[in-house]
């Protein structure tokens, strides 16, 4: 850990560039997280891999090494100019200066790619959910977030843990949690520990509903209020314009009590409610 960290501390002293708060910046220094997420990642010598926040290139380098192409974004011009210099020896690494949320490019990339990225904490859930729109495009994805945000991905039902990304994740994955990530990993350290999940994504949605948007919508109105009943939930969101009594007719009709919560249902629950409501 320490010489990846001399080496990181060097590049950017070496070319006078300041961490910036706004972009989230840990840059791993931890040579064990960087291999396993590797492992995780199951890359071969035939894969495209997606790499978000590519920072000073530690992880873009050991990817370059096992897969046929990477494209690696950074959103920090400062760093863009760090990576350019690193990677220069290799010649299947393409380092775009873009925000992923913006970029224009993303479903132009092959079918199967692979994605890898230590995604920032104050946006981790919006990368994650514009990567599962392109589910088509993606065979694996790999990320290391917030510990806690990765307890909610791999959730199971009656948790504290377990919520509306949950069930978004299950819906379209097979996700696992690889490892816990040590604070003390990152440069700078941030103040909370970090995990590595991987997400295998499935050829088909786990659960098959009429209304995939409806679906979704059930399930965001059902953990709005999670503290209250499903009925009381429901009920209070209006999205499917039915009184209460049709709606814990529905929930009933389903097979739970009508005191039931969002948190004790499974996806497959959620499906078999949806279809009750719709009724």
């Amino acid at each position: 850990m320490l010489e990846l960290e001399k080496d990181t501390k060097r590049a950017l002293y070496e070319n006078s560039v300041r961490l910036k708060k706004k972009y989230g910046q840990n840059f791993c220094i931890d040579k064990s997280v960087i291999h396993d997420i590797i492992e995780a990642s199951k890359i071969s010598d035939k894969d495209t891999i997606l790499e978000i926040g590519a920072g000073a290139g530690a992880l873009t380098a050991e990817l370059a090494k096992m897969a046929k192409r990477v494209t690696a974004l950074e959103i920090d011009n400062e760093m863009v100019g760090i990576l350019q210099k690193k990677l220069k020896s290799f010649d299947n690494i393409e380092v775009i200066n873009q925000d992923i949320m913006k970029w224009t490019e993303l479903s132009a990339l092959p079918k199967g790619t692979k994605v890898v990225a230590n995604l920032p904490y104050y946006i981790t859930t919006p990368i994650l959910m514009r990567l599962l729109e392109q589910k088509k495009l993606f065979d694996r994805i790999t990320i290391m977030v917030q510990k806690e945000v990765a307890e909610r991905l791999c959730a199971i039902p009656s948790t504290k843990a377990y919520g509306a990304i949950t069930l978004a994740v299950n819906y379209l994955t097979e996700a696992s949690l690889v490892r816990i990530v040590d604070r003390k990993a990152f440069l700078p350290v941030p103040n909370v520990d970090s995990a590595v999940v991987t997400m295998k994504v499935l050829d088909k949605p786990r659960v098959t509903v009429s209304d995939e948007n409806k679906l979704n919508t059930l399930i965001r109105a059902s953990f709005l209020h999670r503290r209250k009943t499903l009925s009381n939930s429901l009920s209070s969101s209006n999205i499917f314009s039915l009184d209460k009594e049709k709606i814990k007719q529905a929930i009933e009709n389903s097979g739970f009590p009508t005191n039931i919560r969002a948190e004790n249902l499974s996806l497959e629950d959620f499906a078999m409610l949806l279809e009750n409501l719709l009724k």
